[in-house]
């Protein structure tokens, strides 16, 4: 069994009752996708599956840690991810994703949910994501700060300020 089909659910067996299945996403798994920014983890999913009317609401829960690099030293770092998410989906004619709906064709009712496992977990990572004050990586923190104009202004904005009225 690939990696990946360890993510495909088959929506044609999910009987009236709400069904569960568990998936810890682990540093295989990332690897194994074409992204860049999470480079390792170990993420607790749990989807519960509940069949309505020829609908599917598909119900995430999130919760772990990835390693991404720091936004500050670009080292890595580790981003606690927690969260929930919720898809639907539908039997039809062939495959499509728009977002939040999954049409999954109607011969094999087979979904691979794996790039969406991914994508939800890289939503819950922060936009920013630093290490804590004092754990960056030392080198780099000094060449920031030899490059970081602290405390100064760039004059090159002083004929625009001198523009502003005297009443703003």
């Amino acid at each position: 069994m690939s990696e990946s089909s360890k993510y495909s659910i088959n929506l044609k067996s999910i009987g009236l009752d709400k069904e569960q299945f568990v998936w810890t996403l682990d540093d295989d798994f990332f690897a194994g996708l074409d992204q860049e920014l999470i480079s390792r983890g170990s993420v607790r999913v749990t989807l519960r599956v509940i069949k309505t009317s020829g609908n599917f609401r598909l119900l995430f829960d999130v919760e772990g840690q990835v390693t991404v690099p720091c936004d500050r030293c670009l080292e890595p770092m580790q981003q606690p991810v927690k969260g929930a998410h919720e898809l639907s989906a539908v039997l039809g004619e062939t495959y499509q994703d728009d977002g939040d709906v999954i049409t999954v064709p109607d011969e094999t009712g087979i979904v691979n949910l794996a790039w969406n496992l991914y994508e939800i977990v890289a939503l819950l990572i922060p936009i920013a994501h630093v290490h804590p004050e004092g754990q960056c990586n030392t080198d780099m923190a000094q060449l920031l700060s030899r490059h970081t104009a602290q405390g100064q202004t760039d004059h090159r904005w002083d004929a625009l300020k001198a523009l502003k009225s005297p009443d703003q």
